[in-house]
């Protein structure tokens, strides 16, 4: 069996008692079903946003190749109109933008060329994102040095499958009134000028791009 791994550049050489002589080069090329270049793919995006799903194969022939697109989730399987369907030299994507909840699911993209279909399909499963969880487990570290500085440190929950970063609000305790805000793309926290004897109100909220919070407050 000859593998797409022969591929090259091929001599014969003969030899007798009185010479060797060598043949012209003879290039070997070898036409092999498509292959997904990436592995299966899992993408977390919520509901109205756009996210590029790139269709990658190794083929040969690898011009004219035609791509089929297929969505699949607990309810049914369809094919993905090919208006929706971008095709380039070796890739083809697709612009996902989900609806519903029924939008979620996987994607299965084939490459086709002369030799025929790819055996195994790339894959792409696309989750929905959603809320952070609530920080877990503060605590308050007061300062030895009565420098009225305090810090705070909280274990992050689940982003909710999307990039999280963290709100401190610093509020005073009788009047609620905000003293200062401070974001981090952890829960951990250095507050300065807090006067001794006052009470405060500090509140860690965790927020993604999903717009959504879940907050935890403290009282030092």
């Amino acid at each position: 069996m000859v593998r797409r791994t022969r591929v090259g550049n091929y001599t014969c050489t003969a030899t007798n008692s009185l010479s060797t002589t060598t043949s012209n080069v003879l290039p070997l090329n070898i036409k092999y079903l498509p292959v997904c270049l990436d592995v299966a793919q899992t993408v977390v995006v919520g509901e109205g946003e756009d996210v590029r799903l790139n269709c990658r194969v190794d083929a040969k022939p690898d011009h004219d190749l035609r791509f089929t697109w297929f969505f699949n989730n607990t309810l049914d399987t369809v094919e993905v109109e090919r208006h929706r369907v971008e095709v380039h030299d070796g890739y083809s994507y697709l612009d996902y933008t989900p609806r519903s909840s029924r939008d979620y699911g996987s994607l299965a993209c084939w490459a086709t060329n002369t030799v025929g279909t790819q055996a195994d399909p790339c894959q792409f499963t696309v989750l929905e994102a959603g809320p952070p969880d609530s920080v877990e487990d503060c605590e308050l570290i007061p300062q030895q040095d009565n420098s009225g500085r305090l810090e705070v440190k909280c274990i992050p929950g689940y982003n909710g499958g999307v990039t999280q970063w963290f709100v401190a609000s610093v509020l005073d305790a009788a009047t609620h009134t905000l003293i200062t805000t401070l974001q981090h793309n952890q829960p951990v926290f250095q507050v300065n000028g807090l006067r001794a004897g006052q009470d405060y109100l500090i509140t860690i909220t965790a927020v993604n791009t999903e717009v959504q919070v879940i907050h935890n407050t403290l009282m030092p």
